[in-house]
């Protein structure tokens, strides 16, 4: 179980910039739980530096994390036959309505 649930976080990653074709649930919470996982023991460890590199260092992680889930969110909007846009209108529909309040 374990294994798998990192060969689907492996698959993302693989597939990052593959903005066609269709991802199933496994891949996409799996990929999206994997790097959550993964920000958070980094963050635990590096804890302890200096607001500045620590902050360096969560905006790598984010820039490194963000395309990979994107992707395989995009994907699978295609998988149950909605475009990919709906992401972006999902994911900053809140920013919209605070903005034109």
């Amino acid at each position: 179980m374990i294994a798998c649930f990192f060969c689907w976080g492996i698959q993302a990653i693989q597939r990052s910039f593959d903005y066609k074709g269709r991802a199933c649930r496994r891949e996409v919470w799996s990929s999206f739980f994997l790097f959550l996982g993964i920000g958070v023991i980094v963050s635990l460890l590096a804890s302890w530096m200096s607001d500045g590199a620590y902050l360096l260092l969560l905006l790598m992680m984010f820039g490194i994390f963000i395309v990979p889930v994107i992707s395989s969110w995009v994907r699978r909007f295609h998988d149950i036959n909605l475009s990919g846009k709906w992401f972006f209108f999902i994911e900053y529909d809140p920013f919209l309505f605070w903005i034109f309040d």
